[in-house]
Order: structure tokens, then C-alpha cells, then sequence
């Protein structure tokens, strides 16, 4: 700190915060799951998180996406791994690569909701207004067969008012005990017990102390005992448990039963007809506490389709406008617009394989015969595992029928479009599989259909591998089982995740022996391995060591971008400029700010350039910044960011402007033909 001449005046040197470290490991996978987020309350200036997100009126959003950092949190959130479709195989196969977080969005149907488990509360009942047949409802958190595991256990607690008399009237000790809102008992000796609410809690300024006066709803005498009464409520469901203690029974009461169940709960719901109306005990004499079992959900599985991944009102299953804050999100993919953290998009469930299921091969169990001594060695018998049923009938397609083909490949097709739109904000990499049961020929036949636009966001990898069930692909020890299929695109984005962490982003996701992996669905001759390799399609051989990752290119023709680790270092300079960047705004153009940008963006590059993400002996091989006023334009300041990935001095431009309506920035591919 230094001291100025000037009295009292000082100058501090303040260190500028860490700059925070920009991830491009953490994907997001869409699919199906028996529990999770979906059709939530939508939040944000209009919409508090309060007991009102369960109005009726109040929009939701079908497809919510939320943060995984590990197999116990998915579990409690989406269920059991093997209980869902694809998407529990993909998200366990991710972290047993090494992968570290994901996002995960369960896809529900578009049509009327699966039924939610329900529940009555007995002990409660609504005050004043109709009364609600049954008692009061609890509502699973989201639709399906899980919620009929719930049970809840709701206690009514009383302990001594924090009140005294001091003659004349009632004084609260200790405010913060005694919110508006709380619900009293109380009587005279041997009298019935009755009740009264703070309806008020005045302050009152009494030489150095003050003095809270409450209001009550019926006055209790100045003999009476007075006891607060609250709530506590557990919930649990198998998987997680839930404890809430001290709650109120009252709409104003800061820790109102139906506010804190809306914001905090991850199991239930109260129900919409009592969630805005004060309660109070059925019975004032008898508190005590009552469990209760959920019943009444189920699973609609058998109503899903391909479609209800993407935006129905969208013309392409998702809006090219850039999202406004204040209305609902969109449906589907197009819900991941406001997400910035994933940088990988993965839609296990997008189709089903029509029969791949079925045709995975058993893991026979030897029945040994053999006792407990020494004894000839006497045949045993094998028991296979039977297939399991089709529960996915709406998203069942055959690759191997011509038309079916087509419609998988337009699916896919807009996955690619909708990275390809993410490029200019938070760019995605979006990971397919080639559908199974095609034969070498046929796969470049699907690689050529997504040839009329160049896709460096797009990477694409077969065939498709086969892991146990309950064993492996659960994420537990030993419990062999029936071998069934896994999207190789899952792993791919687990090496992707494992490598960024060990070795850092410039290295290519490759050459990595895939974790908890039996074996691949397919094998390729390696002529054929060959040709798979030239256009782009990564693919898992089995080697000696297990099944291996051998590729690591994007489907783009650029060959800058070929390599997928090229495209990534791009993805993270744009990331970095989208959230870095914005101060420059707010800068006054002239040659002062010029040249700090130019410095600013220099040492960024030469940190990427010792790194190993650029090529070259020396930095002017390695990249180069240009910043200028832009003449077609009035206080526009444009930079050119030339990236050498592939080959030294062949550089790849990325342009980044800043004009008075703020920041725009453009991939190399449309940047590189202005220069």
C-alpha cells in the first residue's frame, strides 16, 4: 500500500482475482430415465420460488437439465442405472472413463403426463375455506412409477413459546423464534387446548432493549401456557432422505411447509388446492405423527417418440433466435440454449435400435457340479439370461430398412445443426453413432449424408460395444450378467473428459483402451478400418489390451479441423472470448484500447502456443492478432485471431467484433474468407 502526501490518502494495489479455469470436459446427455426433472416450474422474475410454482397456471418446462458429478448423485436423481433406457449405461460408461461432471436431461412425453405417486396427510388440515376431501396431498416431484416408493413421516412438534407477561400484555423474548405467521396452542389450567396465530410483531424501543409486542389471532390469558407449534417432515425414497425441521404452518411464516417443500425438495410437491392456505391441526389435543406410502404412479414409456427430443412449435426441433429471458425456455434439445458449461451434446435414447437388445448375446452362468472334496471333474450346466422386454416401442427403428435409415440420419441431422448454431455462442461438439448392423459400405453411405455443409462440430463413432448389465456398466463390482448394448459415443466422451484432465486440451482423445468394455458389437477388416477412418468415423477396435479408441477426427473436410483436438482448442478461444471479452464494451475506442486488446489476446495465445495447441517454432508461426477500427463502420473494433492448428503459417481465423450493440463473434470457417 502506498502512502501520497496528501493526508489520509492512500492507494491500494488490489491483485486481480484467478482467472477461473474454462472446462470443455463436461458433456450433456438427453434421454430416457424412469425419474427426474421434467415438466418443472419455470423461474425468473415473474416466477418466484415460492409455494406459487405449483399454481396450476404457473408454465413449465418439460425438459430441465441439472448437473451430475458422479454415479451415487445420478442415481439419486434419475434412478437406478440399468432402470432406464440407454441413458443410465451412458452416463456410468462417461465416469468409468475418468470423466468427472455431466448434465443430464430426462426427455418426457409431449403428450399428457405419466400419472405421479401420491399421498394424504391426516394430521393437518386446511383453515378456514372448503374443506379437502382426503386430507392434504403430497405429489411425487415428478411423474412416473418411482414416486411409489415414497413414504413421508410428518410430526407435529410443540415447544415453550419464547413469550412472557409482564401484567399487562404479552412480550415476545426472542423475535426470530416468533415470525408472523406461527401457530400457537394454549390454555388456562385444565381447559381445552386452542389455538392462535402472530398476526403481528410490533417493535418497541424501551430505553437500551427492545421490546417485540405480538399480535395474536385469539389472546391467550395472562395465566395461560403457550406452546409453538411446528412441523418436521422426512421424506425418503430408497435412494436419498430428506429432513426438514421447524416449519410453519402458515403462507406468511418463513419457513412455510409449502414454500420450502417447492424450494427445496427433490422428492415432492405439495399439492396446488392447499399450497397457499394456512393449516392447523386436525386435532389440537393430539399431536403425534403419522406415516404415509405413496401409491399411484406409473410409467408411460410406451407413448415416447424421436420427436419429443426436439421443440414441437421449432421448424427444425429448435429456435435459431437467441433466447429471451423473460419467457419459458424451449422444449428438448432446444432447452440447452441457456446451458454455457456443456460443451459436449450426446442423445443416447434418440432412436432404439429395433432388436439390438435381443440380439446382444447372453452371459452364460456354469452351474458346477462339483462338491466340496476332491472328486472327478463332472460337466455342469449352463442358465442364460432371457432378453428382456421392449419397453420403448415409440422410439424403436431398424437401421437396416432404407426408410427407417433416412429418418435416424434426420435426426441425427438436426443434432448437427443445432452444434453447428451453438457456434457463434457457446460452441457444443456434438458426438454421434453410427447406427449398428450396417455394413462398412453402408456407413460411409450414412457418412455422405451429412456432407452438404462442412461439421467441424460434429464427430461421429462405431460401432456400437456391448457391456454387462448390473455389473460394469452399473458402476458395482462383480454381478455379471446379460451382455447389452452401449452408444459408443458415451465412452468417446468419457476418454475426451479423461484426457483434458491428465494431459490437457491440445492432445487428441484417442488410443485409450475403454473402460468396463467387453467387447464391440462389429469388427472391420483393416481395410475397412481404413476407409472408416479416412471420412471421419472414429471407431473401437478390439486389440489385445480390450477395446481401443482409435480415431479422434470431426466429420469437417477442413483439414485444420480434421483432427478433433484442433476444433476443441478452437471451441475453447471462443468460449474464452464470449466470457472474458465483455468488458470491452464499455471501453472508449481509440489507439490506447487497440493495443491493449492486442496485448490482452497475445498473451492468451502465446499460453496456448507453449501449451502445445498451436503449431509452430516460434510464435509468428504460431498465431497472429490484428486489431483495427473497422472502416465500413463507425466505433467497430475488429480482431483477427489467426490459429496455426494443423501445420505452421496455415492458420484458421476466428474474428471478434465490438461495435456499440456489443460483442459478435465468428468461427474461423466464415471469418477466414474475409481476411
Amino acid at each position: 500500500m502506498n502512502f501520497h502526501r496528501l493526508p489520509g490518502l492512500q492507494l491500494q494495489h488490489l491483485t486481480p482475482p484467478p482467472a477461473r479455469p474454462l472446462r470443455l470436459d463436461v458433456p450433456v446427455f438427453v434421454g430416457v430415465a424412469p425419474r427426474g426433472p421434467a415438466r418443472e416450474p419455470v423461474l425468473g422474475p415473474r416466477w418466484p420460488a415460492d409455494a406459487s410454482m405449483v399454481h396450476p397456471l404457473r408454465p413449465r418446462q418439460r425438459s430441465v437439465a441439472v448437473p451430475v458429478d458422479g454415479l451415487d448423485s445420478y442415481r439419486r436423481q434419475f434412478g437406478e442405472v440399468e432402470a432406464g433406457a440407454y441413458l443410465g449405461r451412458a452416463v456410468a460408461t462417461f465416469f468409468a472413463q475418468g470423466g468427472r461432471r455431466c448434465w443430464v436431461m430426462r426427455i418426457v412425453s409431449r403428450s399428457t403426463p405419466a400419472p405421479s405417486a401420491t399421498a394424504r396427510l391426516q394430521l393437518l388440515q386446511a383453515e378456514g375455506g372448503p374443506p379437502l376431501p382426503g386430507g392434504l396431498g403430497l405429489v411425487a416431484r415428478n411423474e412416473g412409477g418411482w414416486g411409489n416408493a415414497l413414504q413421508a413421516t410428518l410430526a407435529l412438534q410443540t415447544e415453550a413459546a419464547p413469550l412472557r407477561h409482564d401484567g399487562s400484555r404479552w412480550l415476545c423474548t426472542a423475535a426470530a423464534r416468533l415470525p408472523v405467521g406461527s401457530l400457537l396452542r394454549w390454555r388456562d389450567g385444565a381447559a381445552p387446548w386452542q389455538l392462535a396465530r402472530v398476526e403481528a410483531l410490533v417493535r418497541e424501543r424501551s430505553g437500551a432493549t427492545d421490546l417485540w409486542v405480538p399480535g395474536f389471532s385469539a389472546l391467550p390469558g395472562a395465566t395461560a401456557r403457550v406452546e409453538l407449534l411446528t412441523v418436521q417432515l422426512r421424506l425418503g425414497d430408497g435412494l436419498s432422505v430428506e429432513n426438514y425441521s421447524g416449519l410453519g404452518l402458515d403462507p406468511r411464516h418463513p419457513r412455510w411447509l409449502a414454500a420450502e417443500l417447492c424450494r427445496q425438495s427433490q422428492l415432492v410437491w405439495p399439492a396446488a388446492d392447499w399450497a397457499e392456505r394456512a393449516l392447523q391441526p386436525t386435532d389440537a389435543t393430539r399431536l403425534g405423527s403419522e406415516t404415509l406410502a405413496f401409491g399411484g404412479g406409473a410409467d408411460q414409456f410406451e407413448t415416447l417418440n424421436p420427436e419429443d427430443f426436439f421443440d414441437p412449435l421449432a421448424p427444425e426441433g429448435f429456435w435459431r433466435e437467441e433466447p429471451d429471458h423473460d419467457e419459458p425456455p424451449g422444449e428438448g434439445i432446444d432447452a440447452l440454449r441457456r446451458l454455457d458449461e456443456p460443451a459436449m451434446l450426446l442423445v443416447p435414447d434418440l432412436y432404439h435400435p429395433l432388436g439390438l437388445e435381443r440380439d446382444a448375446a447372453p452371459v452364460e452362468e456354469l452351474l458346477d457340479a462339483a462338491g466340496a472334496a476332491f472328486a472327478p471333474c463332472r460337466p455342469g450346466r449352463t442358465v442364460g439370461t432371457p432378453p428382456p422386454p421392449v419397453a420403448y416401442p415409440g422410439l424403436q427403428l431398424d437401421p437396416r430398412r432404407a426408410d427407417e435409415l433416412q429418418r435416424i440420419v434426420g435426426l441425427q441431422q438436426r443434432l448437427v445443426a443445432f452444434a453447428a448454431h451453438r457456434a457463434t455462442s457457446a460452441p457444443l461438439l456434438a458426438l454421434l453413432d453410427v447406427p449398428p448392423g450396417l455394413s462398412a459400405t453402408a456407413m460411409l453411405a450414412w457418412r455422405r449424408a451429412f456432407e452438404a455443409e462442412d461439421s467441424p462440430d460434429t464427430a461421429a463413432y462405431a460401432p456400437w460395444l456391448l457391456t454387462t448389465a448390473g455389473g460394469a456398466a452399473a458402476g458395482l463390482p462383480g454381478a455379471p450378467g446379460r451382455l447389452v448394448p452401449l452408444p459408443p459415443s458415451a465412452a468417446a466422451a468419457g476418454v475426451i473428459a479423461a484426457r483434458e484432465a491428465q494431459d490437457g486440451l491440445p492432445f487428441g482423445p484417442a488410443q485409450r483402451v475403454l473402460q468396463q468394455v467387453v467387447m464391440p458389437l462389429a469388427r472391420y477388416s483393416p481395410a475397412q478400418a481404413d476407409a472408416l477412418h479416412t471420412e471421419g468415423i472414429n471407431l473401437g477396435l478390439l486389440q489385445a489390451e480390450g477395446v481401443v479408441l482409435v480415431g479422434a477426427r470431426s466429420f469437417s473436410r477442413n483439414g485444420a479441423y480434421r483432427a478433433l483436438a484442433s476444433r476443441r482448442v478452437v471451441h475453447w478461444l471462443l468460449r474464452w472470448l464470449q466470457r472474458e471479452a465483455p468488458w470491452l464494451v464499455f471501453e472508449p475506442l481509440n489507439p490506447g484500447l487497440v493495443e491493449d486488446v492486442r496485448l490482452w489476446v497475445q498473451n492468451l495465445l502465446r499460453r496456448l502456443w507453449r501449451g502445445g495447441a498451436l503449431r509452430g517454432n516460434s510464435e509468428s508461426e504460431a498465431f497472429f492478432v490484428r486489431v483495427a477500427a473497422e472502416p465500413r463502420r463507425q466505433a467497430e473494433l475488429r480482431v483477427d485471431i489467426g490459429l496455426a492448428l494443423a501445420e505452421p503459417l496455415e492458420f484458421i481465423v476466428v474474428r471478434l467484433s465490438l461495435a456499440d450493440d456489443g460483442l459478435r463473434l465468428a468461427p474461423a470457417a466464415f471469418a477466414a474468407a474475409e481476411v
